[in-house]
């Protein structure tokens, strides 16, 4: 009797360490992995994408910052709702303690960095909790170190890393990349190189369209 092949999965997330809905979304996906369990062989690789490109290189701050992108700065109706939708997946967010809106390309150039050592995933939610909930400053070369060693990366090599130049090339081109598929906002989620949804979709959604995917690569 021939064995049981398991599907592999290509799983490409395109998201911003400060962009909240794209932190709900990795909850609701973390919730699709569980569900799908081992049925199929899922990699998941954590892409760039800078809501502020051209933020400098220090971020700014917050305050200003909303009041020039909204308009105002009672921004407490987004913020319900956003806690509302976090506090269904188990994500909490400290709106009060967010003073800083942060230049995040170190931030994208860390994660990387982190697919070398198989923790993207790991050091995604680290930084997420710890911009959302803790309010750092992910601008600040220290925050990142701390984040990326809570994952369980080593600081020296994490240190080190961020005083060079590597990975910037290759950073700037996944995210031309991003944005030649037609990606313009986030999350976005891939899977085999299509993209299937945009947006922090319902897990059951996710599930579902992994699924479909699967069997369209096994055709």
């Amino acid at each position: 009797m021939s064995e049981k092949r398991t599907a592999s999965i290509q799983l490409d997330i395109y998201s911003d360490v400060i962009c909240p809905w794209c932190y709900v979304g990795k909850a609701r996906l973390d919730e699709a992995l569980k569900t799908i369990g081992t049925a199929l062989n899922i990699t998941t690789t954590w892409k760039p994408f800078e809501l502020n490109p051209n933020m400098p290189s220090e971020g700014t701050d917050r305050k200003e910052y909303m009041l020039k992108k909204f308009g105002t700065a009672d921004l407490s109706g987004m913020q319900n709702r956003l806690s509302s939708a976090g506090a269904e997946n188990g994500v909490k967010f400290d709106f009060a303690k967010m003073t800083r809106v942060p230049n995040t390309f170190n931030a994208h150039r860390l994660i990387w960095f982190a697919k070398k050592d198989g923790r993207q995933h790991e050091l995604s939610e680290v930084l997420f909790r710890r911009y959302f909930f803790d309010g750092q400053d992910l601008s600040n070369n220290e925050n990142l170190i701390s984040a990326a060693e809570e994952a369980g990366l080593d600081a020296d090599a994490t240190r080190q890393f961020l005083a060079s130049t590597e990975g910037v090339a290759e950073v700037r081109k996944e995210e031309q990349d991003g944005r030649a598929m037609g990606i313009s906002a986030v999350p976005t989620f891939i899977v085999n190189g299509e993209i299937v949804a945009s947006g922090a979709i319902p897990p059951s959604e996710l599930v579902s369209l992994i699924e479909s995917a699967s069997l369209a690569n096994a055709k």
